[in-house]
């Protein structure tokens, strides 16, 4: 079986564009520190959790690497940048099908030689993966 990604039960990695995965890596959010020097203090005073009683997060950034030997006409590059490139999107990875991200999306198209394309997509994600089920009706659909 080959794994793919789901994005917004509109298009899968393999079924649509049989991108093979090649890596995937997710990155940890940084942390959202606030801090302030007070003149006359030692130190800082470090009030990130004030405001939530938490510690809040950035985004974090998710980056999947796939590769395809069909591309033979070319196209494969225009048919993602109008499907993906620039759009905000909830994926879901085929490998952890309980969970969904949701972020921007940028492509990157590299034809290294004739015979095989590789395609980068980035995600600048929220924090959090949120479980399908709070999503609604669209994205609970099987394929």
């Amino acid at each position: 079986m080959n794994l793919g990604v789901t994005f917004d039960n509109l298009y899968h990695t393999v079924k649509d564009w049989m991108l093979r995965f090649a890596s995937l890596q997710i990155d940890e959010p940084s942390i959202q520190t606030y801090q302030l020097t007070v003149p006359g203090r030692d130190g800082i005073l470090d009030l990130t959790d004030a405001l939530y009683g938490r510690t809040t997060y950035l985004n974090r950034t998710i980056t999947m690497n796939f590769w395809t030997e069909f591309d033979h006409d070319g196209h494969l590059q225009s048919e993602l940048m109008n499907a993906l490139h620039g759009k905000r999107m909830t994926f879901i990875l085929d490998n952890d099908p309980e969970y969904c991200w949701t972020g921007r999306l940028s492509v990157h198209v590299q034809k290294n030689c004739p015979a095989i394309t590789e395609v980068m997509i980035t995600a600048d994600c929220e924090p959090y993966k949120q479980p399908v089920t709070k999503l609604g009706a669209p994205l609970e659909r099987s394929l």
